[in-house]
């Protein structure tokens, strides 16, 4: 078998995991995606898509890394894709939320956009936007990451037992070390993570990926949780009280050229207002 890999791309490292964890025998071929070798006719003419990994075993080729997994796992018999019908609709339902829901959003959505210049929008409002998004909806499925899928009483993804739904989702959450996502923030997530990097050759297989970590260590990103701004930036909240018997009216100003201003009123007329004015300062980062 032949396996067509980068070690530092994100999809082909989970391959590469459960090949160097299973002692499954695979003449590997660099490409060389940092330098576009991936464009090139040689490779292009057996994955047009461009794209890494590829498996070749005799006749047959595989371009998708859960394809790749199941296959590899089918091959062995290894236990980590399990032969009972419901636990391997399980592990397949976990795999393809990943790949579906989360890696779409917080890969092309957050993380690959700040990581490569030819992913980032061609304006810096349609990056702040992009980002903004990528963001807020990446926080949410580590919300229901956390939370659901991990909760408490997992050690792994779909039980007590490690599955090639492990291998395939630590890859890609890890992503997440290059932009300097604090995982504490989802405990059942970084205990995850710690239980999955406990494999023997997790520390080998990344070596290529957490040599890019350190060499955008200086970079600033977007992040998770995002960074509070300086106190000369902070947003403020300016509230006008009207007297007891009118409402208040509110305007929040942000002071960061992002939100636009917000003013809430009840309808008492402007000449009924009181014009004392406090200032109190809101923090807004979470």
């Amino acid at each position: 078998m032949k396996l067509y890999m980068h070690p530092v791309a994100t999809t082909c490292r989970p391959v590469r995991l459960f090949i160097a964890e299973s002692g499954i025998s695979v003449e590997e071929r660099l490409v060389d995606i940092l330098a576009g070798a991936q464009f090139a006719k040689s490779y292009a003419d057996i994955n047009p898509n461009a794209l890494l990994p590829l498996l070749e075993d005799g006749d047959l080729r595989l371009t998708e890394s859960s394809a790749i997994l199941k296959y590899l796992a089918d091959k062995i018999g290894s236990p980590a894709y399990p032969r009972d019908l419901k636990e391997r609709a399980k592990v397949n339902e976990m795999m393809d939320w990943i790949n579906t829901n989360f890696y779409r959003d917080f890969g092309y959505g957050l993380c690959y956009p700040q990581l490569f210049p030819h992913l980032k929008r061609r304006s810096d409002e349609a990056q702040a936007a992009t980002l903004e998004f990528g963001r807020d909806q990446s926080k949410r499925w580590l919300g229901i990451l956390d939370s659901h899928w991990l909760n408490s009483t997992k050690h792994f993804l779909c039980g007590y037992q490690i599955t090639i739904a492990d291998y395939f989702g630590a890859c890609l959450v890890s992503l997440g070390h290059a932009i300097k996502v604090d995982f504490a923030t989802y405990p059942n997530v970084k205990r995850w993570l710690d239980n999955v990097a406990k494999l023997p050759n997790w520390a080998k297989v990344n070596e290529a990926f957490f040599g890019l970590v350190d060499s955008v260590s200086g970079q600033s990103f977007v992040s998770i949780p995002l960074a509070a701004a300086p106190a000369s930036q902070q947003p403020r909240v300016v509230r006008c009280d009207a007297p007891d018997d009118a409402r208040r009216t509110e305007v929040s100003l942000t002071l960061l050229g992002r939100d636009r201003p917000r003013a809430r009123s009840s309808g008492t007329p402007k000449s009924h207002r009181s014009r004392q004015c406090r200032s109190i300062a809101q923090d807004r980062f979470v």
